[in-house]
């Protein structure tokens, strides 16, 4: 019982201190895990196209707020989210798979991780959703 008990401290421990706490997508969104790889970003990989995915990332950052910068080839998409910043950048990673990346800052600078987590999600699901 001890053992277990300190096994579960370390995980514990672990995640805390390395501050990147894994966040599972349900299927509803393609089965994409993604992670928090700090205060004000989520990313993920998906095996969903570029292109369906660059369309959802643009639809989904028009309805957010203003679009201040966009480049398809570079894969970045620059929104102003009532005085805050929303980034997305995409990365092909192979031909099949691309690594999506939201990054959210409130009016404040400050870190707004549940933003990033709920456009990432909609990201994907729409990408997902496009190519069924």
């Amino acid at each position: 019982m001890k053992k277990l008990l300190a096994i579960f401290l370390c995980l514990y421990l672990f995640f805390i201190t390395c501050g990147c706490t894994p966040i599972l997508v349900g299927a509803a969104v393609g089965g994409v895990a993604m992670y928090a790889v700090g205060k004000d970003t989520i990313q993920g990989d998906s095996e969903t196209p570029y292109d369906s995915l660059w369309e959802a990332a643009l639809q989904v950052a028009k309805v957010r707020g203003a679009v201040l910068q966009q480049d398809v080839n570079r894969g970045y998409i620059l929104t102003d989210v009532g005085g805050g910043k929303l980034r997305i950048y995409l990365l092909r990673v192979t031909s099949t798979v691309t690594k999506v990346r939201v990054s959210a800052r409130n009016k404040l600078k400050m870190p707004d991780l549940a933003l990033a987590e709920q456009v990432f999600t909609k990201i994907i699901e729409i990408a997902h959703n496009a190519n069924l």
